[in-house]
């Protein structure tokens, strides 16, 4: 990934892991039977196959884009900011993939020292996703608000792409929230990034993402059950829990995912992209 952008942390407790990084809500204790779980694995897996090859290059966008951003660890001082806790950007970049922008700075909260608290980066571009050409845009707004803690600094990160190519349009979007400090600089966000994919052939799909330094994991809600891919960095192989319980290890080739369930009395399958 570009820059200093780092992923948060290792995943463990893998599945239960998942729902709660996931934040679902929805039957999160309804256990399914095995048919019930095939079905969902089964119209899940073709949003993810869309949205794996988007990962790399969104996640890389952001982490850019960061990069950008002057972000002090300054301490506050009650609702009051201190000058060095100001958030500082260039007036122009390129972030050297086909994307270049600009940022602007302001003041959007009612502080006493009247400081500048808000970056806002906006940017467009086209680079190559999913082995096309492909347009982006969107801005990533960091915002120093009121409410600081005692220690460092608390951001507020917004960030909203559309993208599109021949193949799908798709927006990718989040709002975190973090506390810099010297030893945990703006770079280290690692948000959950929702992707909302439309294919040009194909049905509508939404994803959302979770990077850290050794996986990839992919939720998707479907049939009001949670889904969700844990993947190596390489988005070679994997597995894919239902409700939390490991249903099946996957292996990835080209477009298609082999689905290897864990009940031996269900045949494996292979889904490919639509």
């Amino acid at each position: 990934m570009r820059g200093r952008f780092r992923s948060g942390g290792v995943l463990v407790g893998l599945a239960g892991m998942a729902l709660a990084l996931c934040g679902c809500t929805s039957n999160e204790f309804t256990t399914p039977n095995d048919q019930q779980a095939r079905a969902a694995v089964q119209q899940s897996a073709p949003v993810v196959l869309n949205a794996l090859p988007m990962a790399d290059p969104a996640y890389s966008l952001v982490g850019g884009l960061l990069d950008q951003i002057v972000a002090p660890a300054a301490m506050s001082s009650g609702r009051s900011l201190v000058a060095a806790a100001v958030p500082g950007c260039e007036p122009a970049f390129d972030l050297g993939n086909g994307i270049t922008g600009t940022c602007a700075l302001s003041n959007s909260i009612s502080d006493p020292d009247n400081l500048i608290d808000t970056a806002k980066l906006t940017f467009e571009g086209t680079q190559q996703i999913d082995g096309l050409a492909t347009t982006v845009e969107g801005t990533l707004t960091a915002q120093v608000p009121a409410d600081q803690p005692v220690s460092g600094t608390k951001y507020v990160v917004t960030f909203g792409a559309a993208v599109a190519n021949t193949r799908w349009s798709a927006s990718w979007t989040f709002s975190h929230s973090t506390i810099v400090t010297a030893a945990s600089p703006l770079t280290d966000l690692a948000p959950l990034l929702t992707m909302d994919i439309i294919p040009t052939t194909g049905s509508h799909g939404v994803a959302t993402l979770s990077v850290t330094s050794v996986f990839k994991t992919f939720f998707v809600q479907t049939a009001g059950l949670n889904v969700s891919y844990l993947l190596g960095l390489s988005g070679a192989s994997g597995s894919v829990s239902v409700q939390g319980r490991e249903f099946a290890t996957l292996s990835f080739t080209s477009e298609c995912v082999t689905i290897h369930y864990v009940d031996a009395s269900l045949a494996d399958e292979t889904i490919c992209r639509q």
